[in-house]
């Protein structure tokens, strides 16, 4: 169970806040375990600065694991190199929305 007593939707808006001035859109996906795919996105040009497809809800249990997360992904975005798994099996996308 994800982080007890905090919704998804207050999960979604707790990341995309960590992320401010830089956009950051939080989307709920895959059909089977709820997973989230997070979108960076650049204000110079709009375009996607990293993406992040796949992110297992259930392993986000603690406001810890929220702020690792976002700190590996703030890491990943200033310094382009990969420090999680996840971030290192998907290449930065540079595509328009």
């Amino acid at each position: 169970m994800p982080l007890y007593g905090l919704s998804i939707l207050e999960m979604r808006h707790l990341i995309e806040c960590t992320f401010l001035p830089i956009r950051c859109k939080c989307t709920l996906a895959g059909t089977g375990s709820p997973a989230l795919s997070i979108q960076i996105i650049s204000l110079v040009d709009n375009c996607t600065e990293l993406l992040i497809a796949i992110i297992d809800i259930n392993s986000l249990n603690t406001s810890r694991d929220i702020a690792n997360l976002v700190a590996e992904i703030k890491y990943e975005l200033h310094n382009k190199t990969p420090l999680h798994p996840i971030l290192t099996s998907l290449s930065k996308q540079r595509s328009h929305l």
